[in-house]
Protein backbone atom coordinates (compact mmCIF):
# COMPACT_ATOMS: atom_id res chain seq x y z
CA UNK A 1 0.00 0.00 0.00
CA UNK A 2 2.82 2.39 0.46
CA UNK A 3 3.73 2.35 -2.93
CA UNK A 4 0.59 2.40 -4.59
CA UNK A 5 -0.44 5.37 -2.37
CA UNK A 6 2.83 7.50 -4.36
CA UNK A 7 1.41 6.20 -7.55
CA UNK A 8 -2.37 7.47 -6.99
CA UNK A 9 -0.73 11.11 -6.28
CA UNK A 10 1.82 11.28 -9.13
CA UNK A 11 -0.17 9.67 -11.44
CA UNK A 12 -3.56 10.84 -10.74
CA UNK A 13 -2.98 14.33 -10.38
CA UNK A 14 -0.50 14.28 -13.44
CA UNK A 15 -2.92 12.97 -16.34
CA UNK A 16 -6.55 12.89 -14.83
CA UNK A 17 -9.28 15.16 -16.25
CA UNK A 18 -11.89 17.76 -13.93
CA UNK A 19 -15.56 15.83 -14.02
CA UNK A 20 -18.07 18.20 -14.06
CA UNK A 21 -20.97 17.83 -11.09
CA UNK A 22 -23.88 19.62 -9.69
CA UNK A 23 -23.07 20.28 -6.09
CA UNK A 24 -23.82 22.87 -3.39
CA UNK A 25 -20.88 25.39 -2.93
CA UNK A 26 -20.96 26.97 0.74
CA UNK A 27 -22.90 23.80 2.47
CA UNK A 28 -21.35 20.48 3.76
CA UNK A 29 -22.41 17.52 1.88
CA UNK A 30 -22.42 14.72 4.59
CA UNK A 31 -21.53 11.51 1.82
CA UNK A 32 -20.16 12.10 -1.65
CA UNK A 33 -19.65 8.13 -2.88
CA UNK A 34 -16.94 7.25 -4.77
CA UNK A 35 -17.07 6.47 -8.17
CA UNK A 36 -14.50 3.83 -8.10
CA UNK A 37 -15.64 1.92 -4.89
CA UNK A 38 -19.13 3.19 -3.35
CA UNK A 39 -18.16 1.45 -0.29
CA UNK A 40 -15.88 4.15 0.16
CA UNK A 41 -17.64 8.12 0.88
CA UNK A 42 -16.77 11.27 2.33
CA UNK A 43 -18.26 15.09 3.50
CA UNK A 44 -17.06 17.64 1.15
CA UNK A 45 -17.12 21.17 1.23
CA UNK A 46 -16.97 23.72 -1.61
CA UNK A 47 -16.44 27.05 -0.89
CA UNK A 48 -19.05 29.68 -1.76
CA UNK A 49 -17.20 31.30 -4.22
CA UNK A 50 -16.46 27.80 -5.48
CA UNK A 51 -15.90 27.38 -9.66
CA UNK A 52 -14.71 24.66 -11.58
CA UNK A 53 -12.78 27.16 -13.93
CA UNK A 54 -10.11 27.56 -11.62
CA UNK A 55 -7.87 25.06 -9.44
CA UNK A 56 -8.07 24.86 -5.61
CA UNK A 57 -6.05 24.06 -2.87
CA UNK A 58 -7.07 20.68 -1.26
CA UNK A 59 -7.73 19.48 2.66
CA UNK A 60 -7.60 15.52 2.90
CA UNK A 61 -9.12 15.43 6.72
CA UNK A 62 -8.85 11.89 8.77
CA UNK A 63 -10.99 12.04 12.08
CA UNK A 64 -10.10 8.62 13.87
CA UNK A 65 -13.95 7.87 14.51
CA UNK A 66 -14.82 8.37 10.70
CA UNK A 67 -16.77 11.17 11.55
CA UNK A 68 -16.48 12.90 8.48
CA UNK A 69 -18.82 15.57 8.38
CA UNK A 70 -17.96 16.35 11.97
CA UNK A 71 -14.25 17.18 10.07
CA UNK A 72 -15.17 19.00 7.75
CA UNK A 73 -17.54 21.15 9.93
CA UNK A 74 -14.45 21.98 12.58
CA UNK A 75 -12.74 23.32 9.30
CA UNK A 76 -15.53 25.16 7.36
CA UNK A 77 -15.43 28.35 8.75
CA UNK A 78 -11.29 28.46 7.67
CA UNK A 79 -12.13 27.22 4.05
CA UNK A 80 -14.55 29.93 3.47
CA UNK A 81 -12.40 32.63 4.63
CA UNK A 82 -9.00 31.20 2.76
CA UNK A 83 -10.77 29.21 -0.25
CA UNK A 84 -10.28 25.55 0.63
CA UNK A 85 -11.84 22.60 -0.74
CA UNK A 86 -12.56 20.26 2.47
CA UNK A 87 -12.75 16.72 2.54
CA UNK A 88 -13.30 14.14 5.40
CA UNK A 89 -12.90 10.41 5.29
CA UNK A 90 -15.88 8.44 6.46
CA UNK A 91 -14.13 5.30 6.29
CA UNK A 92 -11.23 6.05 8.08
CA UNK A 93 -10.87 4.54 11.38
CA UNK A 94 -7.81 3.98 13.83
CA UNK A 95 -6.39 0.68 12.47
CA UNK A 96 -3.54 -1.10 10.47
CA UNK A 97 -2.05 1.16 8.39
CA UNK A 98 -2.86 -0.38 4.97
CA UNK A 99 -6.82 -0.20 5.82
CA UNK A 100 -5.81 3.97 5.89
CA UNK A 101 -3.57 4.03 3.01
CA UNK A 102 -6.66 2.43 1.44
CA UNK A 103 -9.02 4.89 2.69
CA UNK A 104 -6.53 7.62 1.93
CA UNK A 105 -6.40 6.10 -2.30
CA UNK A 106 -10.04 6.27 -2.72
CA UNK A 107 -10.36 9.72 -1.59
CA UNK A 108 -7.61 11.29 -3.92
CA UNK A 109 -8.92 9.39 -7.02
CA UNK A 110 -12.05 10.87 -6.72
CA UNK A 111 -11.33 13.91 -5.93
CA UNK A 112 -9.19 14.68 -9.01
CA UNK A 113 -11.76 13.01 -11.14
CA UNK A 114 -14.03 15.90 -9.73
CA UNK A 115 -12.61 18.34 -8.39
CA UNK A 116 -10.44 21.35 -10.15
CA UNK A 117 -7.63 20.75 -7.65
CA UNK A 118 -4.14 22.80 -7.46
CA UNK A 119 -1.79 19.85 -7.64
CA UNK A 120 0.54 22.77 -5.37
CA UNK A 121 -1.52 22.91 -2.83
CA UNK A 122 -2.50 19.49 -1.47
CA UNK A 123 -2.88 19.47 2.41
CA UNK A 124 -3.25 16.14 4.69
CA UNK A 125 -4.83 17.02 8.21
CA UNK A 126 -6.27 14.67 10.61
CA UNK A 127 -7.06 13.98 14.78
CA UNK A 128 -5.23 11.20 16.78
CA UNK A 129 -4.77 8.33 14.83
CA UNK A 130 -6.18 10.30 11.85
CA UNK A 131 -3.05 13.35 12.28
CA UNK A 132 -0.42 10.41 12.48
CA UNK A 133 -1.93 9.02 9.05
CA UNK A 134 -1.95 12.34 7.75
CA UNK A 135 1.50 12.80 8.74
CA UNK A 136 2.76 9.88 7.22
CA UNK A 137 0.92 10.33 3.70
CA UNK A 138 2.84 13.62 3.62
CA UNK A 139 6.14 11.55 4.69
CA UNK A 140 5.68 9.34 1.66
CA UNK A 141 4.34 11.46 -0.79
CA UNK A 142 5.95 14.68 -2.19
CA UNK A 143 3.44 16.53 -3.42
CA UNK A 144 1.82 16.95 0.11
CA UNK A 145 2.39 20.60 0.76
CA UNK A 146 1.42 20.77 4.16
CA UNK A 147 -0.47 18.83 7.43
CA UNK A 148 -2.06 19.85 10.34
CA UNK A 149 -1.98 17.43 12.54
CA UNK A 150 -4.45 17.58 15.81
CA UNK A 151 -3.97 16.09 19.02
CA UNK A 152 -0.75 13.50 17.89
CA UNK A 153 2.41 13.74 16.32
CA UNK A 154 4.02 11.82 13.81
CA UNK A 155 3.72 7.90 13.03
CA UNK A 156 6.45 5.71 14.23
CA UNK A 157 6.39 4.08 11.13
CA UNK A 158 6.93 7.22 9.27
CA UNK A 159 9.06 9.81 11.24
CA UNK A 160 9.44 13.03 10.14
CA UNK A 161 13.30 13.48 9.12
CA UNK A 162 15.25 16.78 7.51
CA UNK A 163 14.52 15.82 4.28
CA UNK A 164 10.87 16.48 4.53
CA UNK A 165 10.08 19.94 3.13
CA UNK A 166 6.19 20.45 4.09
CA UNK A 167 4.68 22.84 5.94
CA UNK A 168 3.52 21.05 9.56
CA UNK A 169 1.07 23.01 11.79
CA UNK A 170 0.77 20.59 15.33
CA UNK A 171 -2.27 21.85 17.11
CA UNK A 172 -2.83 20.10 20.86
CA UNK A 173 -5.08 20.69 23.72
CA UNK A 174 -3.25 21.85 26.90
CA UNK A 175 -5.19 18.32 29.04
CA UNK A 176 -4.37 15.97 25.46
CA UNK A 177 -2.51 12.99 27.19
CA UNK A 178 -0.49 13.17 23.54
CA UNK A 179 0.68 16.97 24.53
CA UNK A 180 4.14 15.44 25.94
CA UNK A 181 4.28 13.54 22.67
CA UNK A 182 3.58 16.59 20.38
CA UNK A 183 5.86 19.21 22.51
CA UNK A 184 9.21 16.22 21.76
CA UNK A 185 8.18 16.23 18.41
CA UNK A 186 8.22 20.45 18.46
CA UNK A 187 11.59 20.29 19.99
CA UNK A 188 12.91 18.31 17.15
CA UNK A 189 11.80 19.91 14.31
CA UNK A 190 12.22 23.49 15.04
CA UNK A 191 15.94 23.29 14.15
CA UNK A 192 14.87 21.93 11.06
CA UNK A 193 14.31 23.65 7.63
CA UNK A 194 10.44 22.31 8.21
CA UNK A 195 7.81 25.19 8.37
CA UNK A 196 6.80 24.49 11.40
CA UNK A 197 4.93 25.71 14.16
CA UNK A 198 2.56 24.13 17.46
CA UNK A 199 -0.50 26.02 18.41
CA UNK A 200 -2.23 25.07 21.59
CA UNK A 201 -5.35 25.46 22.88
CA UNK A 202 -7.70 25.21 25.81
CA UNK A 203 -9.32 21.41 25.84
CA UNK A 204 -7.87 17.69 25.82
CA UNK A 205 -7.26 15.02 23.35
CA UNK A 206 -9.98 16.56 20.75
CA UNK A 207 -10.44 18.56 17.59
CA UNK A 208 -9.60 22.04 18.26
CA UNK A 209 -12.32 25.26 18.22
CA UNK A 210 -12.90 26.40 15.08
CA UNK A 211 -11.13 29.58 15.35
CA UNK A 212 -7.97 28.37 15.97
CA UNK A 213 -8.53 25.45 13.44
CA UNK A 214 -8.91 28.28 11.04
CA UNK A 215 -5.57 30.17 12.07
CA UNK A 216 -4.25 26.48 10.97
CA UNK A 217 -5.03 27.00 7.64
CA UNK A 218 -4.41 30.55 7.43
CA UNK A 219 -0.38 29.20 8.26
CA UNK A 220 -0.31 26.60 5.61
CA UNK A 221 -1.66 29.03 2.87
CA UNK A 222 0.56 31.59 3.85
CA UNK A 223 3.73 29.59 3.75
CA UNK A 224 1.97 28.27 -0.15
CA UNK A 225 2.16 32.27 -1.06
CA UNK A 226 5.38 32.82 0.78
CA UNK A 227 4.02 35.60 3.33
CA UNK A 228 4.15 33.55 6.21
CA UNK A 229 7.22 34.57 7.87
CA UNK A 230 5.66 38.30 8.87
CA UNK A 231 2.73 36.38 10.73
CA UNK A 232 1.81 36.30 14.20
CA UNK A 233 -0.57 33.30 15.32
CA UNK A 234 -2.15 33.26 19.53
CA UNK A 235 -1.15 30.42 21.41
CA UNK A 236 2.00 29.36 19.18
CA UNK A 237 4.33 27.92 21.08
CA UNK A 238 8.09 28.43 21.22
CA UNK A 239 10.69 25.73 20.02
CA UNK A 240 12.97 26.49 22.89
CA UNK A 241 11.61 25.37 26.02
CA UNK A 242 12.61 27.03 29.16
CA UNK A 243 14.10 24.41 32.17
CA UNK A 244 11.09 24.27 34.21
CA UNK A 245 9.39 23.22 31.19
CA UNK A 246 11.92 20.28 29.92
CA UNK A 247 11.81 19.46 33.45
CA UNK A 248 8.25 18.67 33.70
CA UNK A 249 8.12 17.47 30.15
CA UNK A 250 10.87 14.91 32.10
CA UNK A 251 8.91 14.10 34.54
CA UNK A 252 5.45 13.20 32.53
CA UNK A 253 7.44 11.42 29.97
CA UNK A 254 8.51 8.82 32.90
CA UNK A 255 5.47 8.80 34.28
CA UNK A 256 3.98 7.51 31.24
CA UNK A 257 6.91 5.13 30.85
CA UNK A 258 6.07 3.52 34.10
CA UNK A 259 2.34 3.63 33.16
CA UNK A 260 2.75 1.54 29.67
CA UNK A 261 4.23 -1.65 31.71
CA UNK A 262 1.00 -2.29 33.61
CA UNK A 263 -1.12 -1.53 30.42
CA UNK A 264 0.55 -3.62 28.09
CA UNK A 265 -0.11 -6.73 31.26
CA UNK A 266 -3.76 -5.92 31.46
CA UNK A 267 -4.18 -8.60 28.42
CA UNK A 268 -1.60 -11.24 30.12
CA UNK A 269 -2.02 -13.80 32.94
CA UNK A 270 -1.42 -11.18 35.35
CA UNK A 271 -4.19 -9.05 34.44
CA UNK A 272 -5.72 -8.92 38.31
CA UNK A 273 -2.15 -7.73 39.88
CA UNK A 274 -1.92 -4.56 36.52
CA UNK A 275 -5.59 -3.60 37.61
CA UNK A 276 -4.38 -3.02 41.43
CA UNK A 277 -0.97 -1.43 40.14
CA UNK A 278 -2.95 0.65 37.92
CA UNK A 279 -5.38 1.49 40.21
CA UNK A 280 -2.83 2.71 43.13
CA UNK A 281 -0.95 5.06 40.38
CA UNK A 282 -4.52 6.13 39.07
CA UNK A 283 -5.45 7.23 42.51
CA UNK A 284 -2.46 8.87 43.12
CA UNK A 285 -2.80 10.96 40.18
CA UNK A 286 -6.11 12.21 40.90
CA UNK A 287 -5.00 12.84 44.17
CA UNK A 288 -2.56 15.47 42.61
CA UNK A 289 -5.05 16.85 40.33
CA UNK A 290 -7.45 17.90 43.21
CA UNK A 291 -4.66 18.99 45.79
CA UNK A 292 -1.95 20.16 42.84
CA UNK A 293 -0.54 23.31 43.55
CA UNK A 294 0.60 24.36 40.50
CA UNK A 295 -1.50 24.78 37.50
CA UNK A 296 1.41 22.53 35.42
CA UNK A 297 0.95 19.58 37.95
CA UNK A 298 -3.00 19.70 37.58
CA UNK A 299 -2.92 19.45 33.40
CA UNK A 300 -0.19 17.02 33.70
CA UNK A 301 -2.13 14.88 36.12
CA UNK A 302 -4.79 15.64 33.87
CA UNK A 303 -3.13 14.72 30.84
CA UNK A 304 -1.77 11.31 32.44
CA UNK A 305 -5.53 10.18 33.22
CA UNK A 306 -6.57 10.51 29.93
CA UNK A 307 -3.36 8.73 28.49
CA UNK A 308 -4.75 5.90 30.84
CA UNK A 309 -8.35 6.12 29.75
CA UNK A 310 -7.42 6.34 25.79
CA UNK A 311 -5.65 3.12 25.96
CA UNK A 312 -7.85 1.21 28.00
CA UNK A 313 -11.07 2.61 26.07
CA UNK A 314 -9.47 1.47 22.63
CA UNK A 315 -7.56 -2.04 23.85
CA UNK A 316 -10.82 -3.36 25.69
CA UNK A 317 -13.23 -1.64 22.69
CA UNK A 318 -10.93 -4.17 20.57
CA UNK A 319 -11.90 -6.61 22.59
CA UNK A 320 -15.69 -6.13 22.72
CA UNK A 321 -15.71 -5.66 18.92
CA UNK A 322 -14.53 -9.69 18.96
CA UNK A 323 -17.44 -10.83 21.47
CA UNK A 324 -14.11 -11.11 23.92
CA UNK A 325 -16.53 -9.91 27.38
CA UNK A 326 -13.71 -11.73 29.52
CA UNK A 327 -10.61 -10.04 27.96
CA UNK A 328 -12.19 -7.01 27.98
CA UNK A 329 -13.06 -6.73 31.67
CA UNK A 330 -9.79 -5.45 32.77
CA UNK A 331 -9.61 -2.56 30.40
CA UNK A 332 -12.65 -1.23 31.74
CA UNK A 333 -12.26 -1.70 35.44
CA UNK A 334 -8.90 0.69 35.03
CA UNK A 335 -11.25 3.51 32.60
CA UNK A 336 -14.21 3.16 35.57
CA UNK A 337 -10.88 3.93 37.83
CA UNK A 338 -10.20 7.44 35.76
CA UNK A 339 -13.94 8.37 36.20
CA UNK A 340 -14.50 7.20 39.57
CA UNK A 341 -17.85 9.22 39.99
CA UNK A 342 -19.60 7.98 36.49
CA UNK A 343 -22.44 5.94 37.56
CA UNK A 344 -22.68 4.16 33.62
CA UNK A 345 -18.91 3.17 33.79
CA UNK A 346 -19.55 0.97 36.72
CA UNK A 347 -22.54 -0.36 35.50
CA UNK A 348 -20.64 -0.74 32.29
CA UNK A 349 -18.27 -2.93 34.38
CA UNK A 350 -21.08 -4.77 35.58
CA UNK A 351 -22.09 -5.83 32.54
CA UNK A 352 -19.25 -7.59 31.48
CA UNK A 353 -18.74 -9.18 34.34
CA UNK A 354 -22.51 -10.77 34.29
CA UNK A 355 -21.41 -11.61 30.61
CA UNK A 356 -18.74 -13.66 31.82
CA UNK A 357 -20.82 -14.91 34.55
CA UNK A 358 -18.31 -13.04 37.15
CA UNK A 359 -21.36 -12.74 39.88
CA UNK A 360 -19.37 -11.10 42.72
CA UNK A 361 -17.71 -8.64 40.62
CA UNK A 362 -21.04 -7.75 38.40
CA UNK A 363 -22.33 -6.89 42.00
CA UNK A 364 -19.68 -5.06 43.37
CA UNK A 365 -19.82 -2.97 40.40
CA UNK A 366 -23.29 -2.80 40.26
CA UNK A 367 -22.89 -1.48 43.64
CA UNK A 368 -20.77 0.93 42.92
CA UNK A 369 -22.74 2.47 39.60
CA UNK A 370 -26.13 2.67 42.76
CA UNK A 371 -23.68 4.51 44.79
CA UNK A 372 -22.85 6.92 42.08
CA UNK A 373 -26.45 7.86 41.48
CA UNK A 374 -27.17 5.18 38.63
CA UNK A 375 -30.63 5.02 37.56
CA UNK A 376 -31.08 3.65 34.29
CA UNK A 377 -33.75 2.17 33.35
CA UNK A 378 -36.43 2.78 35.89
CA UNK A 379 -37.84 -0.87 35.48
CA UNK A 380 -34.20 -2.22 36.23
CA UNK A 381 -34.32 -2.33 39.80
CA UNK A 382 -31.34 -3.51 42.79
CA UNK A 383 -33.71 -6.30 43.73
CA UNK A 384 -33.52 -7.57 40.27
CA UNK A 385 -30.15 -7.85 39.75
CA UNK A 386 -29.63 -9.12 43.64
CA UNK A 387 -32.12 -12.16 42.78
CA UNK A 388 -30.40 -13.01 39.39
CA UNK A 389 -27.28 -13.49 41.31
CA UNK A 390 -28.77 -15.65 43.92
CA UNK A 391 -30.46 -17.46 41.14
CA UNK A 392 -28.68 -17.18 38.28
CA UNK A 393 -31.26 -16.11 35.98
CA UNK A 394 -30.61 -14.02 33.27
CA UNK A 395 -28.79 -11.03 34.18
CA UNK A 396 -26.84 -10.35 30.83
CA UNK A 397 -30.67 -9.05 28.87
CA UNK A 398 -31.69 -7.23 31.94
CA UNK A 399 -28.42 -5.41 32.14
CA UNK A 400 -28.33 -4.75 28.23
CA UNK A 401 -32.09 -3.00 29.03
CA UNK A 402 -30.78 -0.68 31.55
CA UNK A 403 -27.68 0.39 29.68
CA UNK A 404 -28.02 4.04 28.76
CA UNK A 405 -27.67 4.91 24.72
CA UNK A 406 -24.48 6.52 24.76
CA UNK A 407 -22.62 3.16 25.39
Amino acid sequence: MRFSLSIVFIVVLGFSTVAQQQLNPGQVIDSVYCTSDNSHSYSLYLPSTYAADRAWPIVFIFDAGGRGKLAVEKFQAGAEQHGFILIGSNNFRNGPMDQAFEAANRLFEDAQSRYPIDGDRLYTAGLSGGARVATAIATLVPDVDGVIACAAGEHSQYPITDEHAFTFVSVVGHTDMNLYEVEVLHRRITNSQMNHVMINFDGGHGWADDETLSTALEWIKAYSEGSAIDMEFPNAQPGQFDAETLTRHQQEGQWQNDLAYPLFRLEGQDAAGAVTELTAQINSLINIERTAKTNHERLMANRLLGYIALYTVSNGGSRLGQQQFEQAIPFYQVLAQTHPKNAHMWFFVAKLNAQANQKAAALKAYNKALKQGFEGDPSLSKKEVYAWLQDEADLQALLWKGLPAFF
